[in-house]
């Protein structure tokens, strides 16, 4: 890598990891552009050139915080279990509920939450199609859309910031219901194999 994309690729980390340390803080108020300017030490001309928006800054930061990078991905083809994946994303969102709050009902998370359904949606087909059950059938449609649901981020919100369940006990009753229709189709829930999920660092660029 070239010094000037070595000092482009610093200046971005810099400015997602401002952002991610500010939206920590106690205060559950959105993290202006100023702030984080303030606080790396970055002018906001600056990250406006690598970032157009706030909206922006804000999909980076969610793609950094819940993606794989390339060398893990590399080296798995696929995760141990549905449970594995959930307890290792769920605890991350736990990490920062405020954040995962703005991420999961904001308009700048509406093309993160598009794209990790799209990507999730084979986890729920590959089974029904295992067991004999065409996917896009009435009984398929509604399982998929279930589980899906289930395991979304909305429901680790409802289940951890409504409800005040740790993240491993939010994974314990969304696997639990997910079992529960699963079964009710001759599903088991440990044939789910859930496929790496890339970051896609080209949705990193501005």
């Amino acid at each position: 890598m070239a010094l000037r994309e070595q000092q482009v690729e610093l200046t971005r980390r810099a400015i997602i990891d401002s952002f991610r340390d500010l939206s920590q803080a106690p205060a559950a108020r959105p993290v202006t552009i100023a702030e984080v300017a303030r606080y790396s030490g970055i002018s906001q001309a600056t990250i406006y050139r690598h970032f157009t928006s706030r909206d922006a800054l804000v999909m980076a930061v969610a793609r950094d915080q819940i993606g794989l990078d390339d060398a893990e991905v590399e080296g798995m083809a696929y995760l141990p279990s549905l449970r594995h994946h959930m307890t290792g994303l769920w605890r991350e969102l736990a990490g920062n509920l405020h954040f995962a709050h703005e991420v999961t009902v904001s308009e700048a998370g509406r093309e993160l939450r598009r794209m990790r359904l799209a990507q999730s949606l084979p986890l729920y087909e590959s089974p029904l199609v295992a067991a004999g059950i065409d996917p896009a059938s009435p009984e398929g449609r509604k399982f998929v859309s279930a589980a899906a649901l289930l395991t979304s981020a909305h429901a680790f919100l409802d289940l951890a910031d409504r409800q005040g369940l740790s993240a491993d006990e939010a994974v314990d009753v969304a696997l639990w219901a997910v079992d529960v229709l699963g079964k009710s189709l001759g599903l088991d829930l440990e044939t789910f194999a859930v496929p790496p999920i890339p970051r896609p660092q080209e949705a990193l660029q501005s």
